[in-house]
């Protein structure tokens, strides 16, 4: 039990950085924010929620009776942890979601300083409908690429010792089917979001430029190589 809750735990973490980073990006540099509070609640209880659960069900890791056994009093949110999901997991989100964001709008000729300008625009809503649709635009990718990013996050969670990478070619994938469910559901959600006007209307979200899902399907392998590389580091 106590194993599973140290899986899910920075799994839940990680996306906080995520989730802060367009909101420190706006006050520090006066860029738009990349985020919605509507789309981060979304992710907080629409996306995460089932993979959270499913890591909660991680069937017992081979080799568990071989490791010495965990001090009563330890605290289950240690440093470890800690810096497992905010300095990694969720640093590595966040790098990509911002990426991506900025990407979207230089993709549209404007650059750094025109975004600048567009920021009070777009605060006190009196951007016209090119900025307006930008915007959305590359906010729904930065949703798209946390989203992506806490893929490779609950993968990366299944174990505290193992490459989630390696575990790809060679792990049984049905060993959890509601981590499986959960993961699925994410991706159901956020093509709803991004796709069915009721929804992507509420939210703020459109779809966005085919030329940038290359870099919302790196985000979980970012993430995950981040993590192996923090385990190939604690192991060494």
């Amino acid at each position: 039990m106590v194993a599973n809750i140290r899986k899910f735990l920075p799994y839940v973490l990680a996306s906080n950085v995520a989730e802060m980073a367009p909101f420190l990006a706006m006050v520090t540099f006066q860029i738009p924010a990349a985020l919605t509070v509507l789309q981060i609640l979304a992710v907080d209880l629409g996306t995460d929620l089932l993979p959270a659960l499913g890591l909660g069900a991680e069937p017992p890791e081979s080799g568990l009776m071989h490791q010495p056994p965990r001090r009563r009093t330890a605290a289950l949110l240690d440093r470890p942890l800690m810096l497992r999901a905010y300095l990694v997991l969720g640093l590595a989100e966040a790098v990509v979601a911002m990426g991506g964001y900025l990407l979207t709008w230089r993709m549209h000729g404007l650059g750094w300083d025109e975004l600048r300008l567009a920021a009070p625009l777009l605060l006190h809503g009196q951007a016209g409908p090119v900025l307006t649709s930008i915007q959305q635009q590359a906010s729904s990718v930065a949703f798209s690429c946390i989203v992506a990013g806490q893929i490779g996050a609950a993968l990366a969670c299944r174990s505290e010792r193992r490459s989630a990478l390696a575990d790809l070619g060679r792990r049984p994938w049905l060993g959890n089917p509601l981590l499986m469910l959960g993961v699925g559901v994410e991706v159901g959600f956020t093509a709803l979001l991004l796709g069915w006007p009721p929804l992507s209307g509420q939210f703020a979200m459109t779809p966005f430029d085919a030329r940038l899902g290359p870099l919302v399907l790196l985000a979980p392998l970012v993430v995950m190589l981040a993590d192996d590389l923090r385990k190939r580091r604690l192991a060494a």
